[in-house]
């Protein structure tokens, strides 16, 4: 019974006309698209070139810095420089004579090296200076050993600096 209602639902379908589609559209599909284009030119050659010589100088001041570590704790432990509250070194007593000229020109350098480091530091992470140099003396006190001289806040005068030893 089930196999002729099958038969005729077949023949009912076939005999049957089904709906027509129009899948055409009358009109063809618009899109708007506004597209901007920003061509921005950061550096030129000449400011590229400079950027890579700057970069080469911070790498060899880093160096320096590296190299001159030894020198620079010879004459802390011997008393002859303090760390400022700048991150920078200062003479506390300067020795007569060619010794003295060679303190003088170690420190210079090293200041050098650290002013070029910090600057660039600072530039890079878009921060003040004195956050950087703060930053670098904070390390400068932690890393010093007893007895070095180091420059700190003086508490009897406000905004001043006195050197003293680490104790």
């Amino acid at each position: 019974m089930q196999r002729p209602l099958l038969l005729l639902c077949l023949a009912a379908l076939t005999s049957c006309k089904l709906p027509e589609v129009n899948l055409a559209t009358p009109e063809p599909i618009k899109v708007d698209i506004n597209v901007d284009l920003n061509v921005y030119q950061h550096s030129t050659p000449e400011k590229a070139a400079e950027a890579a010589a700057e970069a080469d100088s911070i790498d060899e001041a880093a160096k320096r810095k590296y190299n001159r570590q030894e020198e620079i704790q010879k004459l802390k432990n011997q008393r002859f420089i303090a760390e400022t509250h700048r991150a920078t070194l200062i003479i506390r007593e300067q020795p007569a004579g060619e010794f003295g000229d060679y303190v003088k020109k170690t420190v210079d350098a090293e200041n050098a090296d650290r002013m070029l480091l910090m600057t660039a530091d600072a530039a890079k992470a878009k921060r003040e200076l004195r956050e950087v140099m703060l930053e670098r003396y904070q390390a400068n006190l932690a890393s010093a050993h007893a007895g070095e001289w180091i420059e700190e806040a003086d508490p009897a005068k406000p905004e001043s600096y006195r050197v003293v030893q680490k104790r």
